[in-house]
């Protein structure tokens, strides 16, 4: 199974697609469902044989994760502790956008992280819960 790994971010998505993170395709693109597309229609990325991997962002996430969904991929979600975690674990502990990558296909290879659902996404309980909590009602 190839892997396209994500490391999300606010305005941008940076990609690792591929088999083995050695030899895998790095790509820097906007995070916006117009770029996801123009990134299939390069690649040829087939939902049959390609997961898709990203680290749990705010709500930064949402806008790829809904669009591989929509377009059939399995998509799991990593918990950013996780990924803090493998990255306290190594030699180095070097940050940075591609390395990000390179560890989020590596914990997706190990079998890490939560298989999500479109249903998920469109859960309006939570989004009710997140606007309850950013605007609190006020008791008279």
């Amino acid at each position: 199974m190839n892997i396209i790994a994500i490391d999300v971010s606010k305005e941008f998505l940076d990609i690792l697609a591929g088999d083995d993170p050695k030899t895998a395709l790095y790509e820097k693109i906007e995070n916006t469902t117009e770029a996801l597309k123009e990134f299939l229609q390069r690649h040829q990325c087939a939902p049959e044989k390609w997961m898709v991997i990203m680290e749990s962002t705010g709500d930064y996430h949402r806008t790829p994760a809904i669009f591989f969904l929509q377009n059939k991929f399995p998509v799991k979600i990593l918990n950013p502790i996780l990924v803090n975690q493998y990255t306290k674990a190594t030699i180095r502990k070097i940050k940075t956008d591609k390395t990000d990558t390179v560890k989020i296909m590596k914990l997706g290879f190990a079998g890490e992280g939560d298989e999500v659902s479109l249903e998920a996404f469109n859960n309006t309980s939570k989004e009710l819960l997140i606007c309850l909590k950013a605007s609190p009602l006020k008791l008279a």
